[in-house]
């Protein structure tokens, strides 16, 4: 689906941007949490995602950012898809239309970061948690679909 159709493109000038992120699992014996962070500017609480660097892939964007955000080291080991928004700035009358790729990823090392200019503070969650914690729907929908796929790593 195209979702810059029937944009005023005689007014607004459209972008398009790429971002990456994770549903981060920390497994803590045999039972798997996941990793949100609660945002300082924006004051929400959200999975960790970020704008990809040039070059990079999005694996590594995600890997990136996850570690940016929260402090853990995670890989990612299933693509769970992507969720496209807009963001309206009738300022700089800019649209920009934001794709993100979203991963399951396994924390392998690291440890919950000390709250910064963007981060306020890393908190982990049992997947059974009322998904209502995250201020974001299609977070939400995210962790559902980790949930779904989660079991055939959790022996590894």
């Amino acid at each position: 689906m195209d979702n810059t159709a029937n944009k005023d493109v005689t007014v607004y000038q459209l972008y398009q941007d790429v971002s990456a992120g994770g549903v981060p699992i920390i497994i803590e014996n045999g039972v798997p949490k996941f990793v949100a962070i609660d945002r300082v500017v924006i004051k929400d609480t959200s999975l960790p995602k970020g704008h990809q660097d040039p070059g990079e892939s999005l694996q590594q964007t995600a890997i990136r950012e996850v570690f940016e955000e929260t402090g853990y080291n995670a890989k990612p080991v299933e693509y769970l898809g992507q969720f496209t928004y807009e963001v309206k700035n009738d300022v700089h009358k800019k649209n920009t239309m934001v794709t993100v790729h979203w991963f399951l990823m396994i924390v392998e090392s690291g440890e919950a970061r000390e709250a910064n200019e963007e981060t306020k503070l890393v908190r982990s969650f049992p997947l059974e948690t009322d998904l209502s914690i995250l201020t974001y729907e299609n977070h939400r929908m995210f962790v559902e679909k980790a949930k779904e796929v989660i079991g055939k790593y959790l022996d590894k």
